[in-house]
């Protein structure tokens, strides 16, 4: 994980598999939208984190799995517990921003929305 790049850290412990995937997703999307980053999924299923590592540098997105959050104070970071107020704007003021999902990814503000180019990724 480089110091500079952005990090995007999903806590996914309580999170059933299918919304585990949908939030990954997100992350990549996110990611993307900001040029890369690094995307650490605390608590994903290991299959999901296979099939995401394997992929993840066709996007130019690092993919880590996360035994436990450590905050760094002197890093400027963000916690939330909604998609919706993720933005490019908040990515730009914290480098790191910790997503506790408060259930299921309902809001997703616009800009996120893959245009897909991200789906290249897939090879499609």
């Amino acid at each position: 994980m480089s110091v500079d790049a952005v990090t995007l850290n999903i806590a996914l412990h309580d999170v059933v598999p299918v919304d585990q995937l949908l939030w990954s997703v997100w992350g990549f999307c996110v990611l993307e939208a900001v040029s890369g980053g690094d995307l650490v999924l605390e608590g994903a299923a290991p299959t999901l984190m296979d099939a995401l590592a394997a992929m993840g540098g066709a996007c130019g997105v690092a993919v880590a799995a996360g035994d436990g959050l450590e905050l760094d104070p002197s890093r400027r970071f963000a916690v939330v517990s909604s998609a919706g107020v993720v933005s490019s704007a908040l990515l730009r003021h914290a480098r790191e921003v910790c997503v506790f999902p408060a259930g299921p990814l309902e809001t997703v503000a616009a800009e996120w929305f893959w245009d897909g180019r991200w789906m290249a990724g897939f090879g499609t």
